[in-house]
């Protein structure tokens, strides 16, 4: 009666401990979906919506807005974008994700109450969470059932099989709710990532089609909401009316977006001294995204945010090199990311490069106007002269 009481113990475990982790797992999740932020409205790069309550303030203005500006500060916008619209593009606080990617707990949840107040969260954060849960329990029930049932490699499998139906279900939800979220759908699949290789330090390979998984899902999205973002810029009509006196808002948004898909595709963890494949993946695949952004976005604002400039050659290269300098002032945040090859540092290159011609053509165009007679005599020495010392004060 060996054999057959060996198959009964094997069936029902696998029936008892299977219901056991999917309740308490399923339990979880569902107390993380109470704590979910509403998801905010959607709002494309180039889309003309504003924050209704922004300020007049622009943060990474360097002084050249001064100087190139009609008699007017640059600090002066009726754009701003400021508010609630500002955190779509903007990293600031979800950067804690990544940093508790590696190492942080899951979330200790109580039970509502009147007395207690629960913080709400954003996904990412959410699907960071779950899924410490999960790679913990999973390790612990792997390397149970690889003492206890030894050469019974499908035990995890018919184990975990309901555990990891309410995380493919929680995932597809999530998913749906963020879809348009780019800065949140890259987190995750960095969180995927790091999951990953937290099992293979394990020695745990039983969640390896579990990641592929999650990442035939979430790549598509991220991809699709880049492209809406990119199709956004490249749909702007020309009637567009910038202010003259400040970067447009988009220019900003584009500015804050490129940093904060920069630093979460290139972000390196303490405990990790050699970059693995996935992550070079990562890091090239949104380098891709970027280039492509880059592109769209240059062609939007040359062609585009000042075609109502174009009738005084003076403005429109005043406008731009405002633009220019803006971008590069916020980019060069990201300096201390040491592999020239990135796209965010060719992006900085790019637009240095636009802001030295365009601050060429507006000496040009000054001095035409004003030095004319003396631009005859010594034209050259001036202007050369003229650009050393704006592209030295650039650089400083």
């Amino acid at each position: 009666r060996g054999p057959e009481v060996y198959w009964e113990v094997k069936s029902t475990y696998v029936d008892v401990m299977g219901k056991v982790l999917k309740t308490a797992l399923a339990s979880y999740v569902e107390s993380l979906k109470r704590v979910t932020s509403p998801p905010k409205a959607y709002i494309a790069l180039g889309s003309k919506k504003r924050s209704p309550g922004g300020t007049n303030e622009i943060s990474g203005v360097s002084a050249l807005s001064g100087i190139f500006g009609g008699g007017a500060s640059g600090a002066a916008t009726s754009d701003d974008d400021a508010g609630e619209h500002a955190e779509l593009f903007s990293l600031r606080s979800r950067a804690q994700t990544l940093r508790d990617a590696e190492t942080g707990p899951p979330l200790v949840l109580h039970q509502p109450s009147d007395r207690v107040q629960q913080e709400m969260r954003e996904y990412e954060e959410l699907f960071r969470s779950a899924h410490r849960l999960l790679i913990d329990t999973a390790t612990f029930e792997y390397a149970f059932c690889e003492q206890f049932w030894r050469g019974e490699k499908d035990m995890f499998e018919k184990v975990f099989a309901g555990p990891l139906t309410v995380y493919n279900d929680f995932v597809a939800q999530g998913v749906a709710t963020a879809s348009k979220d780019a800065i949140g759908l890259l987190i995750a699949i960095r969180v995927n990532a790091v999951n990953r290789r937290v099992m293979s330090r394990r020695r745990v390979p039983a969640l390896d089609a579990y990641f592929d998984n999650l990442n035939m899902t979430l790549w598509p999205k991220f991809k699709h909401a880049c492209d809406e973002h990119v199709k956004s810029l490249e749909q702007i009509k020309e009637s567009f009316e910038p202010n003259p006196e400040a970067p447009s808002f988009i220019v900003r948004r584009y500015a804050n977006f490129v940093v904060a898909l920069t630093i979460v595709a290139h972000s390196s963890f303490e405990s990790s001294t050699v970059v693995d494949d996935e992550e070079v993946n990562i890091a090239t695949q949104v380098d891709l995204v970027l280039d492509r952004m880059r592109r769209a976005m240059f062609e939007c604002v040359t062609n585009k945010l000042c075609a109502s400039l174009r009738e005084s050659p003076k403005r429109r290269s005043a406008y731009l090199v405002k633009t220019f300098d803006f971008v590069c002032t916020t980019l060069s945040s990201l300096a201390d990311i040491k592999d020239e090859q990135t796209t965010e540092l060719a992006t900085l290159h790019f637009f240095e490069e636009k802001f030295l011609e365009e601050s060429a053509a507006f000496v040009t165009h000054t001095m035409h106007k004003r030095f004319s007679e003396l631009e005859k005599l010594n034209g050259d020495v001036l202007f050369d002269a003229t650009l050393d010392a704006l592209s030295a004060f650039h650089r400083n």
